[in-house]
């Protein structure tokens, strides 16, 4: 287990520490087997080929997982991100910070990628996908789970091949009268694929289609 014992749940916004893991430039990296339990973000990944997230929790405060340049098929399997070590109350300022401004899972360039069996509780975003300089994302998605999330999947962009989720199951944010399950961007031209996916809770809308150019 990995713990910043300097971390003071009053200070909010959250000291914005350096990533806890950051790896760049490399081959066949593995992080499995930790609890993260209050970075400011946990692992960020640049072309950090092959890797393997496995078994991981924690509580990561602005971002958990963060991926780009990934050229040569990434995984990541059973992590889960809920709020160990902190007694979560919704409207609660740190805990409403996290449920507002952080992001459990967000990918950029990424090809290939597999995320499978996967949780997060209380963010702001559950699942991102994202781009940078290098591009966006395509890749197979099976068993995401994002439980009181103000967006639990929020695609700005995405390759032409596409996202495939399948087997989702995405909650709004507790008491909120906003959120939205899945809401693809404006700007978004490449493709999602949903199958078997459920939504409930409080949410404004399932699905909220912003671009006249995704499929």
């Amino acid at each position: 287990m990995v713990e910043y014992p300097e971390w003071k749940r009053s200070d909010v916004p959250p000291v914005p520490y350096p990533p806890c893991v950051e790896s760049h430039d490399t081959n066949n990296v593995g992080i499995t087997e930790c609890c993260f339990l209050n970075p400011y973000e946990a692992i960020k990944l640049v072309r950090a080929h092959r890797h393997l997230i496995r078994n991981v929790t924690g509580y990561p405060s602005k971002t958990g997982i963060f991926v780009d340049e990934c050229y040569d098929i990434g995984h990541i399997e059973n992590v889960h991100f809920w709020p160990f070590g902190v007694e979560y109350k919704p409207d609660e300022p740190y805990c409403k910070w996290v449920n507002t401004q952080g992001v459990a899972f967000e990918l950029a360039r990424t090809d290939w990628h597999y995320i499978f069996n996967t949780f997060c509780f209380g963010y702001g975003v559950g699942y991102k996908f994202t781009s940078s300089k290098a591009g966006s994302t395509n890749g197979n998605f099976l068993g995401l789970g994002a439980d009181s999330c103000r967006r639990a999947v929020l695609v700005e962009q995405a390759q032409s091949p596409g996202l495939l989720i399948t087997n989702g199951e995405f909650v709004g944010r507790w008491g909120s009268a906003d959120s939205v399950c899945l809401e693809i961007g404006p700007q978004m031209q490449g493709k999602v694929s949903l199958v078997n996916c459920t939504f409930w809770g409080p949410i404004d809308r399932c699905i909220w289609m912003r671009s006249p150019l995704a499929r």
